[in-house]
């Protein structure tokens, strides 16, 4: 009887337990759970090999997958569901283990290791897709692998990690544990080669063009203490997986001479090596200026043939062996301006100019030269010559030449005030329809270069406005360079964003665009540089304005909107910061543009003025006159003949009123 009750007992724990594992398995109840690949199919008790890298978060990301995937679904079909609408039923949550099996096991202790659980675990979905009792109701959710779950489950002596799920219905309270359904998941170490594949090198020119064919350098030039920006190229990598934003890499330039059968020249490496940064577009841009060591290191060549190598994560890896830059250094004649580049400039040295009306004050310009090659304080010579067909006329020459001393930067301006006796030794001309046409020499001990093609054309005259002003409230109203350039009627008084009037260190203009054939608004910047450095020329914004038909006939208000473009000054650039700060004499104030890497003198950020807009303003005073035509000419006339003859007729007979009293005295 004692062994019939224990017996009893058995079976009532045994329907108990049922019972009881029914009561907490809930609508999960005979279920079997499943895993599946990304693309929907089942995963069964295969192996998944995946290489570190394919992790989210670690070396490579998800972007190059080569074995396999880094992103499985759970996935549990046949839940018998109650009456529900179809669609979403309910939401369900998936907890990842990794299963340690026992004590004896190396590397295992027993205890399954918590993967993704609390804050962390899965969040799916359960659907009904029918309005019954249906075993046709799944549950699933994603999971993609993270370096940080790996780390969780950490360390695998056979390499082979098995994660399994257990779901869980909160609002009923139901879950229940899948940990037959095995993941098997291999992690191997990153490799290498297969993210090499995935990228792509480029070479720039220093104007980021690709470059074709073999780059010619100036040996003088990079000789230099100071090099051109000219002798520099770009190296871009592009191809990295965007997880890596932020990585830095440090690359290592050489130079093959495999065909002399000796080792390659190390250029760039160590410490020396280039520096960048993963961008968010996965891509690190590398700038080389070339120097006298480099050149030096590759020792002599007739055409150097240099390659990149990559040093990431601690390995170096041979990235543009195959597809190097070739270089060739050119010896030339030692000439401080071969590669000078000048222009004539208003009297602000910021706006370059074409034309002058020469009207006292109205009277000063200035010629701008930038790119020459002579050492800091290397006196040049503005010699100015009038262009004539008899024989051109000598204006600033020798002793009364104008003369200033190159800075750090390669830069020497001059004003030119014209006097009358420029004037007079210039000979006939000066009208509007035979203008003089001023061209300038520079100058530096026994090496000139004219600029005959950089014309200035002055007309003498006075400063009177007429009603030549009326309908032109805009830059682009000016037919041609002439009236663009003098700006009569003042139609750049108002430039909206930035205070053409008291701001000393803008000016505004019109200037004339010869391959649009047009006249434009613009304004320019200046800032003072540091221990006696002067103003530094910083940039100019270019307006292009749009009326879209709106005129000042119908209302007297004018609505526009205008896109806006930001040119920095051609003395503006350096490679570096500290370049930059050297050149201006200042410890700050220097910034960075993001697309080219060169930095620009802008303490201020004059450059974040320049931006696209719209306003609607009250036309200007000249702009009523619209419509004022030979009509308005006769009217204003006929009513002045009849205020004369009111003004005549009242006057006749006040004079007849004191002739009558005359006469009674």
């Amino acid at each position: 009887m004692k062994k019939r009750g224990y017996l009893i007992l058995g079976i009532l724990v045994a329907i108990l337990s049922i019972v009881l594992v029914l009561a907490v398995e809930g609508y999960l109840t005979g279920t079997t759970g499943y895993w599946k690949y990304s693309n929907d199919t089942i995963v069964g008790s295969e192996i998944i090999e995946l290489n570190d890298s394919q992790l989210a978060g670690a070396f490579g990301g998800p972007p190059l997958q080569v074995a396999g995937t880094n992103t499985f679904k759970t996935h549990i079909p046949g839940i018998e569901l109650p009456m529900c609408d179809d669609g979403d039923f309910g939401t369900i949550y998936f907890e990842i283990y990794e299963k340690d099996s026992g004590i004896d096991t190396p590397g295992e202790d027993g205890q399954n290791d918590p993967i993704r659980v609390g804050t962390s675990m899965l969040n799916g979905t359960m659907n009904c897709p029918s309005g019954s009792y249906s075993y046709t109701n799944t549950a699933n959710a994603n999971w993609t692998i993270t370096l940080d779950d790996i780390n969780n489950a950490g360390t695998e002596t056979d390499g082979i990690y098995e994660f399994f799920y257990k779901a869980i219905i909160p609002s009923e309270g139901y879950e229940k544990d899948y940990n037959n359904t095995i993941l098997n998941i291999n992690i191997s170490q990153t490799n290498y080669t297969k993210l090499i594949g995935a990228l792509n090198e480029t070479w720039y020119d220093f104007y980021f063009a690709p470059v074709v064919g073999v780059v010619q350098f100036d040996s003088r030039d990079i000789s230099s203490p100071t090099p051109s920006i000219d002798n520099s190229v770009y190296f871009e990598i592009s191809g990295f997986p965007i997880s890596l934003q932020g990585q830095g890499i440090a690359l290592g330039i050489y130079e093959n001479d495999s065909a002399e059968f000796t080792s390659d020249d190390e250029i760039r490496t160590g410490a020396n090596a280039l520096k960048g940064t993963i961008d968010s577009e996965g891509k690190a841009l590398f700038l080389w200026k070339l120097t006298e060591a480099d050149i030096i290191a590759a020792e002599v060549e007739s055409q150097y043939e240099f390659y990149a190598k990559m040093t990431f994560d601690g390995q170096m890896v041979n990235l543009s062996k195959y597809t190097p830059i070739f270089i060739e250094i050119n010896d030339v004649a030692a000439d401080p301006l071969i590669n000078s580049v000048a222009e004539w400039r208003d009297e602000s040295l910021i706006m370059p100019i074409s034309y002058l009306d020469w009207d006292p004050p109205s009277d000063t310009v200035s010629i701008y030269a930038t790119n020459i090659n002579a050492p800091t304080g290397t006196n040049v010579s503005f010699e100015i010559y009038e262009k004539d067909v008899g024989g051109d006329d000598s204006i600033r020459i020798g002793a009364n030449a104008l003369i200033d001393a190159v800075d750090g930067s390669g830069v020497a301006f001059v004003l030119w005030t014209i006097n009358e006796e420029d004037l007079a030794n210039s000979g006939p001309g000066g009208e509007s329809s035979n203008p003089w046409e001023y061209y300038f020499k520079l100058i530096i001990d026994t090496n000139e270069k004219e600029f005959a093609d950089e014309i200035l054309e002055v007309v003498n005259a006075s400063s009177f406005i007429g009603d030549q002003c009326v309908n032109k409230y805009f830059c682009s109203d000016y037919p041609d360079n002439a009236e663009c350039t003098e700006d009569e009627c003042n139609v750049t008084i108002e430039i909206p964003g930035v205070d053409c009037l008291t701001d000393p260190e803008i000016t505004c203009y019109c200037d004339w665009n010869e391959t649009e054939v047009a006249c434009a608004a613009q304004w320019s910047a200046v800032s003072p540089g540091g221990n006696g450095t002067g103003l530094v020329m910083i940039g100019s914004c270019v307006y292009d304005e749009e009326t879209s038909g709106d005129t000042c006939d119908d209302d007297g208000f004018l609505s526009y909107s205008w896109t806006a473009s930001w040119n920095w000054d051609s003395g503006n650039n350096y490679a570096t910061e500290e370049e930059c700060l050297t050149a201006v004499n200042m410890s700050s104030g220097c910034v960075q543009d993001p697309l080219i890497l060169l930095w620009h003198y802008d303490p201020e950020n004059k450059n974040s003025l320049c931006l696209d807009g719209e306003t609607t303003l009250t036309c200007p005073a000249q702009v009523q006159l619209t419509g004022f035509n030979w009509i308005n000419w006769i009217l204003i006339a006929i009513a002045l003949v009849i205020i004369y003859f009111i003004i005549l007729n009242r006057k006749k007979k006040m004079n007849s009123k004191k002739v009558k009293v005359s006469k009674k005295k």
